[in-house]
């Protein structure tokens, strides 16, 4: 896990973070910061077979993704660090020329460089 200080300009998110928005997509915390992992990996295991498939936190942001075509990004609670939110965007959303996410990283020679996308 890396931590990256990014600057973004987005023009449509949903802040499931905040409890009314997320009541309106019809999801919770619990939901937002569940077992994922769990969804992915259980099944190889003889003693635990499942649920198994999609997390459903991955179901809702492919339904938000496929059902509002102008929603570029979801902040959502962390499910690793309870005290935080984590912004997922939807980059093939963005706008070139309007709406950006940009970060400074540095390569393994030491060298810094600032991505952006698109």
């Amino acid at each position: 896990m890396v931590t990256l200080a990014i600057q973004t300009r987005l023009s449509g998110v949903v802040d499931l973070s905040d409890p009314a928005e997320a009541k309106v997509v019809g999801t919770n915390a619990q939901e937002l910061t569940g077992d994922r992992a769990g969804y992915r990996e259980r099944g190889s295991a003889a003693s635990v077979t499942g649920p198994v498939g999609k997390a459903p936190t991955q179901e809702s942001g492919e339904q938000l993704f496929a059902l509002c075509p102008y929603v570029q990004g979801i902040v959502t609670l962390s499910a690793l660090v309870p005290y935080c939110r984590i912004l997922v965007v939807f980059p093939q959303r963005l706008r070139p020329g309007a709406d950006y996410v940009r970060y400074k990283m540095t390569d393994d020679s030491g060298h810094s460089k600032t991505i952006q996308i698109p």
